[in-house]
């Protein structure tokens, strides 16, 4: 009976390797932003689709952040995916915003959330928009795989 549970073990074991790690960033931890405020995008920022943008802030913590894009409104930004994980805390990052994004008819809409790697402290942007003339809602929708979370974050609008 006990080859019956190690064969068992080692091949669910072997299944979990292979289904994908929801938000394997990671995760922002305590009641408030603190830290590495971000410059850009900015109030009243529109990101262009398919371009390179630079995403600036000011380090104030050692290591690396991973960001983090948002969408919605201020008061329930919905977690996207990692624009980019486990960066050197330089204080910038270029971008280059996908073409299935969906733009804004203003500058609210998104946001990005940057965290610290080593202990899960985080700081928001403020709300931006995107533009995006190449955008096509069926294509993108397809192509789409948002990922949601359980607690969604507030930004400043």
């Amino acid at each position: 009976m006990s080859s019956d549970f190690s064969l068992f073990s080692l091949f669910t074991a072997g299944l979990a390797c292979l289904l994908p790690v929801a938000n394997a960033y990671t995760q922002p931890v305590g009641d408030a932003p603190s830290g590495n405020p971000i410059s850009e995008p900015g109030l009243s920022s529109i990101v262009p689709a398919g371009q390179n943008y630079t995403i600036t802030w000011q380090p104030t913590t050692d290591g690396t952040v991973t960001l983090v894009l948002l969408k919605g409104p201020a008061s329930n930004a919905i977690p996207q995916y990692a624009i980019v994980e486990n960066i050197p805390n330089s204080g910038s990052y270029v971008w280059f915003p996908s073409t299935d994004l969906a733009p804004t008819a203003d500058a609210t809409g998104y946001g990005i959330e940057l965290i610290c790697d080593s202990n899960g402290q985080y700081q928001y942007t403020t709300q931006f928009g995107i533009s995006n003339p190449s955008y096509q809602a069926a294509a993108a929708a397809s192509s789409s795989s948002a990922s949601s979370s359980s607690a969604s974050p507030t930004i400043p609008s």
